[in-house]
């Protein structure tokens, strides 16, 4: 009974997700007009007139229900044209909602890497798990690089600007979580699909802080993927955090409980 429960829950917030996104891509086709700000280098052709294409039907162009997504939710950005990225973003500022995005040991002048929209989408959705915890800040190292994965000739999704590199993890008030430091491998079951047995028994307060995180971001349906030092020792000073490429997958990994894949 309680796996047919849960097997109905996950269909009816499936189905919820995937409906919110078909009445936004609505308003995006009824709008007709291109949504964000920047350069318009890359950009598709416009449709026929008069008989405008549903949104997102090209699964190759940039999503315009993803940027109409993060416009509604106050997001300030610009479309930048990137080699591997389906809907390549650049935050101005820091902020994407009430997280903040902070690159370690930024350089005077530097400016915010590339994303892909859903990789912005994915954490705005997560943005309560995040709170739960206190989080405010997720200090990274990396989002956007073209390169293959480790150990191996497959593009790895930063490539697509789809998994960021968090160190560190902040509060309001200037805590810092440091994964190389405070994160406990090994105390729990990785692979539980419980937050209990997930979370384990860590020693230290800091570590219980980021395992419960980790477990959460994990369960989340906003990520395809969540790899820490309990999957290998290439994670033990970050959390690689990777979002869906589109709303689809999504959807199928949640109706298929498909379990995360590594990645990195």
């Amino acid at each position: 009974m309680r796996n047919s429960t849960s097997s109905m829950l996950a269909l009816a917030g499936a189905a919820a997700y995937v409906l919110g996104l078909l009445a936004l891509g609505a308003r995006v086709a009824c709008a007709g007009a291109p949504v964000g700000r920047g350069p318009e280098a890359g950009a598709p052709p416009p449709a026929d007139a008069g008989s405008p294409p549903p949104a997102d039907a090209d699964a190759t162009a940039p999503s315009k229900t993803c940027l109409a997504s993060l416009r509604e939710r106050g997001v300030d950005f610009i479309e930048w044209p990137t080699k591997g990225v389906r809907t390549p973003v650049r935050l101005v500022g820091s902020n994407l909602g009430p997280l903040r995005l902070v690159i370690l040991d930024r350089k005077p002048g530097g400016v915010m890497p590339v994303m892909d929209c859903e990789l912005g989408r994915a954490l705005l959705d997560a943005a309560g798990v995040f709170q739960m915890a206190g989080i405010r800040d997720l200090f990274f190292s990396g989002i956007y690089e073209y390169r293959p994965r480790r150990h191996s000739k497959k593009l790895s999704e930063h490539a697509h600007g789809l998994a960021i590199d968090v160190h560190q993890f902040g509060t309001a008030d200037g805590r810092v979580y440091d994964v190389e430091h405070d994160f406990e491998a090994g105390v729990g079951d990785w692979s539980a699909r419980d937050q209990v047995g997930c979370v384990g028994a860590p020693e230290r307060p800091e570590a219980r802080t980021l395992r419960e995180l980790a477990c959460a971001l994990r369960a989340s349906s906003a990520f395809r993927e969540i790899i820490t030092a309990d999957d290998n020792a290439d994670h033990e000073n970050h959390f690689h955090i990777e979002s869906f490429p589109d709303p689809l997958t999504r959807a199928r990994s949640i109706l298929s409980h498909r379990d995360p894949t590594s990645d990195d």
